[in-house]
């Protein structure tokens, strides 16, 4: 009795997985990536990568949605970031605060200014 609560759903959803790995991946090219630095009054500095990437013709998007990159010269695996720039742009920008030593987006710095990781 129970199965048929759960088995329309639980299709839907699989569905709805499968659809966005077939239909939303989109591959572009880097615009341009920039490595920056501040200081706070405590004296750490903060670290901020950007990257602006030409955004694919099909990829709409509204103001507060995030995307998945994945940058095959870190790892394998899709990370979450916020869409920094106005869906009119030709571009999509990315604001990534750099947190741990051990992090993806530490590796993202790394490969930005050319150190090893």
């Amino acid at each position: 009795q129970n199965f048929k609560w759960f088995a329309a759903p639980l299709l839907y959803y699989f569905c709805d997985r499968a659809a966005m790995h077939i239909n939303h991946r989109y591959q572009t090219k880097v615009a341009t990536i920039t490595a920056v630095t501040s200081s706070d009054r405590i004296g750490k500095g903060a670290r901020l990568a950007i990257v602006k990437l030409h955004r694919p013709s099909l990829f709409m998007f509204e103001p507060g949605q995030y995307a998945l990159l994945k940058i095959p010269g870190i790892d394998a695996n899709w990370h979450p970031f916020s869409i920094a720039s106005g869906p009119e742009s030709d571009y999509l920008e990315f604001y990534i605060e750099v947190h741990g030593n051990e992090s993806w987006t530490n590796r993202l710095w790394c490969m930005i200014n050319g150190s090893s990781f």
